[in-house]
């Protein structure tokens, strides 16, 4: 689709050292004669993108990957373009730490697209041409979430460049982008730099991009459900101090008094919140049923108000239960500091949530929540499943079945989307059973498809499986192992017959 004499290149900000977590938004301005009659292209990054086209979101991407066959997500921006000025913005967060469904590379973004009007035919692709900011509302170098979770979201509002992806924006203050030489059509991991030693694009054989081989997930906005406890939180040491480390007795709830000043008769929203020095104003709200998605949050505040929203699967009863617990320390939140007015925030990375518990701290006035909720994912299966007897337990707990599917295959098929993201194959059970649903009920092929090619692919030189490739603390173990400071090591002996009857059986 590219123009040989102008193919894409990887573009990144113009540093020598990307911390984990940084985010950079990239910014392309294109000006149409005529109506467009077709526009398609292919775009990805590493680690994870957000592509606008004139203010409007498109899609998120890609899928969890091997590094060595990079997903290159296929494009459609002809329904968003118009003639005259036209903006194409991407926002890229580069992971940077090894997690559930990604091996870290190197950061970058690579796009393409034809544009097909009545005065003939064009290409923009990534080039020196395009402009980027480094974001600074997002705090990068935070640590890592947990092993198998790599971004914690600490998102400061005030610093955020409203419009940045609008046609009216400035952006003159902005920098060119830095580009890498590639050729075209190769993995980032080509690139080298400070993760690789003595890589060069000559030595990158088998290095590849590849079309995406499963659909973009459908996505619903699912507001809670309703409210479970609201209540104080006294902070003993600072909160900041508690959200990285947990420290133990960092705190004491309160719910014999509630933080809720009022609240609509008719609906759930909006709620009036007091705030008082030295405490967080805690409300705990639950969603219709678990669900996979992006936590999202509307309030109107102070500037500098501090929002903490903490997201699980359960509620323990310890103390009143305003602090969720966490299956995996340091523990599942994500910060917004509000600039002031109404502010609208949804996370960049998607989270199983049952319940949502929204702590509001540092506001000089009330604070009103407007909305909140769940941007829920779900795989467009090719048919819905369904089961139906006279036994209404029996039902419950099909219906209970097919929604942890729905949760737990989406563009990887997982056995626990709070803990990890990696495909997986094994005696042991993991998902294979899921592959017996997916294909039985849902009538789906790709995903397991998708699922043994990366199982398969993985195969060393010396015939080994690495377990669920590519999931990132499957190399930690090897050297854990090795060192004899382990009993695991890569499940080889799992993964390589549970592959071995994932083949023989489909």
């Amino acid at each position: 689709m590219s123009d040989p004499q102008h193919p894409p290149l990887w573009l990144w900000y113009p540093e020598r050292r990307t911390l984990p977590g940084t985010f950079a938004f990239f910014r392309k301005e294109i000006e149409l004669a005529d109506g467009v009659v077709s526009a398609r292209g292919s775009i990805t990054a590493d680690s994870r993108y957000q592509i606008y086209v004139n203010g409007v979101r498109l899609q998120r991407g890609p899928a969890p990957f091997d590094p060595r066959h990079m997903d290159l997500d296929l494009l459609d921006l002809t329904a968003y373009l118009r003639p005259g000025k036209n903006v194409i913005g991407v926002l890229v967060c580069y992971l940077g730490y090894g997690e559930g469904g990604y091996i870290p590379g190197i950061a970058g973004l690579y796009f393409t697209a034809e544009f097909i009007t009545a005065s003939g035919r064009s290409t923009i692709v990534s080039d020196a041409s395009w402009k980027c900011l480094r974001a600074t509302c997002w705090k990068a170098g935070m640590y890592q979430r947990n092993f198998a979770r790599a971004l914690q979201e600490d998102f400061d509002e005030q610093q955020y460049p409203r419009n940045w992806h609008g046609i009216d924006f400035d952006d003159r203050t902005w920098r060119q982008v830095k580009v890498r030489a590639l050729p075209e059509n190769i993995s980032l991991v080509a690139a080298g730099g400070g993760l690789l030693h003595h890589l060069y694009p000559e030595d990158s054989a088998g290095l590849t991009m590849r079309a995406r081989a499963i659909p973009f997930m459908r996505e619903t906005r699912e507001p809670v459900a309703g409210m479970v406890n609201s209540g104080y939180v006294q902070w003993l040491v600072p909160p900041d101090e508690f959200f990285d480390a947990y420290t133990e007795e960092a705190f004491a709830e309160d719910i014999s008094r509630s933080p809720i000043v009022s609240t609509s008769d008719e609906t759930l929203f909006p709620l009036s919140i007091n705030v008082e020095e030295g405490h967080s104003s805690a409300i705990v709200f639950r969603m219709a049923e678990e669900m996979t998605g992006f936590p999202y949050i509307r309030f109107h505040a102070p500037p500098g108000t501090v929002v903490e929203i903490m997201f699980g699967e359960t509620r323990e009863q310890v103390q009143s239960g305003l602090i969720l617990p966490t299956l995996y320390l340091p523990g599942h939140w994500l910060r917004i500091t509000a600039a002031g007015g109404e502010s609208a925030f949804e996370s960049f990375d998607y989270e199983a949530v049952m319940y949502l518990a929204v702590l509001i701290r540092g506001a000089s006035a009330e604070v009103t929540l407007l909305d909140a909720g769940v941007t829920r994912l779900c795989y467009p299966f090719e048919r819905e499943a369904d089961f139906d007897c006279s036994d209404e337990l029996l039902n419950t707990i099909h219906r209970a079945g097919i929604n942890t599917l729905r949760n737990t295959c989406l563009e990887t098929m997982m056995d626990n989307v709070v803990r990890e993201r990696g495909p997986y194959s094994s005696f042991q059970g993991d998902c294979n059973t899921t592959k017996l649903a997916l294909y039985n009920a849902f009538g789906n092929s790709k995903l397991p498809r998708r699922m043994m090619t990366l199982l398969a692919e993985n195969q060393s030189e010396d015939g080994w499986l690495v377990d669920a490739f590519p999931y990132y603390s499957t190399l930690d173990r090897m050297w854990q192992q090795l060192l004899r400071l382990s009993c695991f090591s890569c499940i080889i002996i799992e993964c390589s017959p549970g592959l071995i009857y994932d083949l023989y059986q489909y």
